[in-house]
């Protein structure tokens, strides 16, 4: 019986794995099916990136008060409620965000997200990301900034 081989990389997301790079090729010589730790923490960057301009129908507070989220509420609610000003609601927000990475982004793990204001621009916040990514048997520090600008969701700049 033959032993499964060990990995050295993490996962490549499924819908990585679903893409066909080369279509004119019939048969993948050698599919990708594991990521190095820098083409893991690249992902996450932009699974989260995707995840934030992702508008969730519900509101903040119907969020709030559900136990588990599901596919159906992937990604972030409408941000109209929140005041930049306020550090209460930066930090409401950084809470929310925080759950919601963590259920949608499973690779990422110790997280801590803190939102500040711009000094310069009262329309306009910046969320810091950071935790660790888990690559085989190593845990790999990630940090990014997110840039969250009034009417719009927010981009990842990793």
């Amino acid at each position: 019986m033959r032993r499964p081989r060990v990995s050295r990389g993490g996962a490549l997301p499924l819908f990585d794995r679903l893409q066909d790079e080369d279509p004119s090729v019939a048969r993948e010589v050698n599919p990708n099916r594991t990521l190095s730790v820098e083409e893991v923490r690249r992902s996450v960057i932009a699974e989260a990136d995707a995840l934030f301009n992702t508008r969730n129908p519900l509101t903040v507070e119907e969020l709030e008060r559900r136990g588990e989220l599901t596919a159906l509420e992937y990604g972030v609610p409408d941000l109209v409620d929140f005041s930049p000003q306020y550090l209460e609601d930066r930090r409401r927000m950084a809470r929310l965000y925080r759950d919601i990475l963590q259920v949608f982004e499973p690779r990422l793990h110790d997280l801590r997200i803190t939102v500040e204001e711009v000094a310069d621009n009262r329309q306009k916040l910046v969320m810091r990301v950071d935790g660790n990514v888990l690559v085989g048997d190593v845990k790999a520090p990630l940090s990014f900034p997110v840039v969250i600008e009034q009417g719009a969701t927010g981009r990842a700049d990793g």
